[in-house]
């Protein structure tokens, strides 16, 4: 055919490191996505267990997800002479710092000292006078 020319070898080498080369350098970015991903999905898993601790803690609760005002002042009595506890509950154990905020309209508890992301969840509160009021339980923790 006339005006119609072969590539050359030199034009399929240079073409074919290009080729190579973006997936080299897209196989890189895929994996350094998936390790920040994993880390990630590991402080939330770390939290999400934590906060299910807590909600469900012999010293805090009368049964999960009600937490009993009376246990919590009891756990804050006992935080406040612990402050070397990590996590501030005395049923309750963890290698990591973690900070745990027990929260209603009237009150606000707060238990250990990490500060970084966090996780919420949802509550019910038995006053001692026996009427329940929702509460929210924050967990914080610095792990990356």
């Amino acid at each position: 055919m006339k005006g119609y020319e072969e590539p050359t070898t030199t034009f399929i080498e240079i073409l074919t490191i290009i080729i190579f080369t973006l997936f080299v350098l897209g196989s890189l970015l895929m994996v350094t996505k998936f390790r920040t991903d994993a880390r990630l999905a590991t402080t939330k898993r770390i939290m999400i267990d934590f906060g299910e601790n807590v909600l469900s803690a012999n010293c805090l609760t009368n049964e999960k997800n009600v937490l009993n005002e009376t246990k919590i002042r009891s756990e804050f009595e006992y935080y406040k002479s612990n402050k070397d506890d990590k996590d501030g509950f005395s049923c309750l154990e963890t290698s990591i710092p973690i900070k745990t905020i027990i929260q209603t309209e009237e009150t606000k508890w707060e238990f250990g000292d990490a500060i970084g992301k966090i996780f919420i969840f949802p509550a019910v509160l038995l006053k001692d006078n026996g009427s329940t009021v929702p509460a929210i339980v924050t967990i914080m923790t610095e792990v990356d």
